[in-house]
């Protein structure tokens, strides 16, 4: 199957990775580079990745298959104030409204 660009529409959330499965449909999707530090609002230069995970959330149903959305949660430096920080989970508590969290292993789609 070919992704539609917009299947996630309205979040804000780049697809990086697509599979389908007999009765799944697996996103793997990433949030954008934040713009600033959280902590200390330092411009986005001076913030760096400092590693990930990945974190599972079950949707509903697309075309009667399971569908789960394998977020990436990216961790991030600032060399400004030294502190460190994640993006801030709103969007997936969007997901998680409408759907039940989901854990477990992340998988390489």
């Amino acid at each position: 199957m070919t992704l539609p660009g917009n299947l996630l529409h309205p979040l804000k959330l780049d697809v990086v990775g697509f599979k389908e499965e007999d009765h799944d449909y697996h996103f793997r999707v990433e949030l954008p580079e934040p713009s600033c530090c959280q902590s200390c609002g330092a411009a986005e230069g001076r913030v760096v990745r400092f590693g990930k995970d990945d974190q599972a959330y079950r949707d509903v149903p697309i075309h009667n298959k399971r569908v789960t959305i394998w977020m990436i949660r990216r961790r991030y430096k600032c060399h400004e104030c030294g502190g460190t920080f994640r993006h801030l989970l709103s969007v997936c508590h969007r997901i998680h409204q409408k759907a039940s969290l989901s854990s477990g292993s992340a998988i390489g789609v």
